[in-house]
């Protein structure tokens, strides 16, 4: 699914698409989505049960925050009455590029729930500390490419040897 440059979808709007392939979708290149509405709960919502997922593209979707990551990594699924996380099990890439109103957490978390991530692109996330990113290379042993570019926090750290 591909909604590139979409200037006038609403959150209710995408819901529709997302939930109808949430079983088979694998791939969601929502980048520049630029909507404020994009942030409403129901969005993240229905991304969240997208739990096959390989590759997820949400960058410079500047109004996206902390709360749709929360609400993101929160997808629930239910067999026999039994509810459980499954989180994003086949996911790889993520391209989360200057969403600058996420933190530290909101990446963590979404590696947490993605243990297979390797290709990572942060670029331009201008609120991720030192601590998190040294932290990330320790945590998130998977992780084989990963864009640091334009983050402040980098000028704070030594150079890997």
């Amino acid at each position: 699914m591909c909604l590139n440059g979409l200037s006038s979808v609403t959150s209710v709007g995408l819901c529709f698409p997302i939930n109808s392939c949430k079983e088979t979708l694998e791939i969601y290149e929502g980048a520049l989505l630029d909507q404020e509405e994009i942030m409403k709960g129901e969005f993240s919502k229905s991304l969240a049960q997208c739990f096959k997922m390989t590759y997820l593209d949400l960058g410079s979707c500047k109004h996206l925050g902390d709360d749709f990551f929360a609400s993101l990594t929160s997808g629930e699924a239910s067999v026999e009455g039994n509810v459980f996380k499954p989180g994003f099990k086949h996911l790889l890439t993520v391209k989360v590029n200057f969403l600058d109103k996420i933190m530290d957490g909101s990446v963590n978390k979404l590696l947490q729930v993605s243990p297979k991530v390797e290709h990572l692109e942060l670029t331009g996330c201008i609120n991720l500390t030192d601590y998190f990113l040294e932290n990330m290379f320790k945590s998130f042993l998977n992780l084989k490419f990963v864009d640091l570019n334009h983050i402040p926090a980098m000028a704070n750290m030594p150079l890997l040897e």
